[in-house]
């Protein structure tokens, strides 16, 4: 699992990182482009936007084309400034999500959180959602695409599929173990072997 550090020295080649995995078709970013597109037809309407993770952007610079009011938040400084060279007039945060929920003053209409979930427990996973569901305005959304699973074994046999490539130390999610806790207005959609959607409406 890469620190701060690790994520601020990959933010120049993350895009080109992203696009062998997805062009080939193997963990951990087989079914990107899905889940982009999955998440992004969630959110379009949507005005207020928090992107928790927001990397440098890939997903909320559609938004932000839209005219969406963005809010993107991160702990890698060199992600966040490859994000706002895409969304100058948005804003951004720059705060550790393993810490909790960062200080915010404002609403949203949707969070969405792409490819950065994992690095937190299961604990962390719920105290974020619960977290952005007192920052939503009524019917709001949190919308997560990420390494995901819908329950155990779709885990183990993506494992196993990835062989050697496979992280043993990020938190993938696996919905059948969330999915009380998150509420009967939670859904999980399966993108690939190891991409999924998870939607949680407040």
């Amino acid at each position: 699992m890469l620190d701060k550090d690790g994520f601020n020295e990959w933010a120049s080649g993350y895009d080109s990182t992203v696009e062998r995995s997805r062009e080939a078709g193997e963990y951990p970013f087989c079914g990107y482009d899905k889940v982009h597109d999955v998440v992004f037809e969630a959110v379009k309407e949507c005005k207020d936007v928090i992107d928790f993770g927001v990397g440098t952007g890939r997903l909320t610079k559609r938004l932000y084309d839209l005219g969406a009011n963005i809010v993107g938040v991160d702990f890698s400084e060199n992600m966040l400034s490859a994000a706002k060279a895409k969304m100058p007039d948005a804003t951004f945060i720059c705060a550790d999500l393993s810490l909790g929920m960062p200080a915010i003053d404002r609403k949203f209409d949707a969070a969405v959180m792409l490819y950065a979930i994992h690095h937190l427990t299961d604990e962390r996973k719920i105290a974020l959602i619960e977290g952005a569901g007192a920052h939503m305005n009524a019917g709001g959304i949190f919308v997560i695409g990420d390494v995901a699973f819908e329950n155990e074994k779709d885990r183990l046999c993506a494992r196993e599929r990835a062989g050697y490539a496979w992280d043993d130390d990020e938190y993938y999610c696996v919905y059948d173990l969330l999915k009380d806790r998150l509420g009967k207005s939670s859904s999980f959609r399966k993108i690939s072997f190891c991409a999924g959607v998870i939607t949680v409406k407040f």
